[in-house]
């Protein structure tokens, strides 16, 4: 008997060290987190102002298989650079390439804006949205076009 509270004494003396133990790890731990997180600091950018001189351009009639390309220009009205992060369309026949360096304050940039009528007809509006600092952060531009279906005979295919 006096085994067995011996033995139940040296237990509880263990399960108590190691739980102070496991507490000292854990604030500890806590610790290092905070440091961590007090010297980790997340940049982002400041937000800017984008006017474009023209958001829409009609091209007219265009024949089907022609490219037609359009540049809309725009100005950094804001008082931070300017960041085109990505520009994104409704279609694959819509290609638009876009500054890639960050615009000053006051400068310029444009957005070149590729329309590709192979295989389509008719009446075409497409848009293509701009995500840069800005508030708001996503811009829209409209591209319209009237396609003229491709005539075959037996002279043209």
């Amino acid at each position: 008997m006096k085994c067995i509270k011996q033995f139940c004494l040296v237990t509880s003396v263990l399960v108590a060290n190691l739980a102070c133990d496991n507490q000292k790890n854990t604030s500890e731990a806590a610790k290092t987190t905070t440091v961590a997180a007090d010297t980790t600091k997340v940049e982002t950018p400041k937000l800017t102002k984008i006017q474009f001189y023209e958001t829409e351009h009609d091209f007219g009639k265009i024949n089907e298989g022609e490219k037609v390309s359009h540049k809309f220009k725009f100005k950094n009205v804001g008082d931070a650079p300017l960041i085109i992060q990505r520009t994104n369309t409704s279609c694959g026949c819509t290609v638009p390439t876009h500054t890639k360096d960050p615009v000053p304050p006051g400068g310029e940039g444009e957005i070149n804006v590729e329309y590709n009528s192979k295989d389509r007809e008719g009446k075409i509006e497409k848009t293509v949205t701009v995500i840069a600092n800005t508030e708001p952060q996503a811009t829209e531009l409209k591209i319209k076009v009237f396609v003229l279906k491709k005539i075959k005979g037996p002279y043209n295919n």
